[in-house]
């Protein structure tokens, strides 16, 4: 009899260190990304008729429309800190209509992570009888 208390109590207390010893899983939510869009043109926006337009990915994880790239500018930024934990996420930059602009040039798009640059592409104009105008071809990365 006294073997079977003490078995018992050896297989007890053996249970309970390892299950204690388990990793248990946590739900922690992501630590926070601050996500910076870059859009860089090397000739001033023209346009003042037909306003180009800028789409992103915001904060939510969801498409986004931006039409503040104004004629004079030469840089167009925005800063968002990403509060979705959906994860992985596929962060976009992009122009899908073109802008006007005073001269020959490129254009060039960037996406930062933690201050960190992970995407860049940059594209040349498109002329004709003077008449220049830009876009931005769909650069992304993904957020794990």
């Amino acid at each position: 009899m006294n073997n079977k208390i003490i078995s018992s109590l050896i297989l007890f207390t053996l249970s309970a260190f390892f299950f204690s010893a388990c990793k248990k899983e946590k739900n922690t939510p992501p630590t926070p990304i601050t996500v910076k869009y870059e859009i860089i043109s090397t000739a001033p926006i023209k346009d003042t008729t037909v306003m180009g337009s800028i789409k992103y990915t915001d904060a939510n994880g969801a498409d986004q429309i931006a039409t503040d790239f104004l004629p004079g500018y030469t840089t167009w930024t925005k800063t968002i800190t990403l509060t979705t934990t959906t994860r992985p996420l596929t962060l976009k930059l992009s122009t899908p209509t073109n802008y006007f602009v005073e001269s020959q040039a490129s254009v060039t798009g960037k996406i930062y992570l933690n201050d960190i640059e992970y995407v860049r592409s940059t594209n040349n104009l498109v002329s004709g009888n003077n008449i220049f105008i830009i876009f931005l071809p769909e650069i992304s990365t993904v957020v794990n």
